[in-house]
């Protein structure tokens, strides 16, 4: 059970990281 947690806030972080880069990208 707590192996799914960690997958899943794992599979969030990465979201997020890759919503930001492409933030980032789009403002240059």
């Amino acid at each position: 059970m707590l192996l799914y947690y960690i997958v899943l806030f794992q599979n969030r972080c990465s979201s997020y990281v890759l919503i930001s880069i492409n933030q980032s990208l789009s403002t240059l």
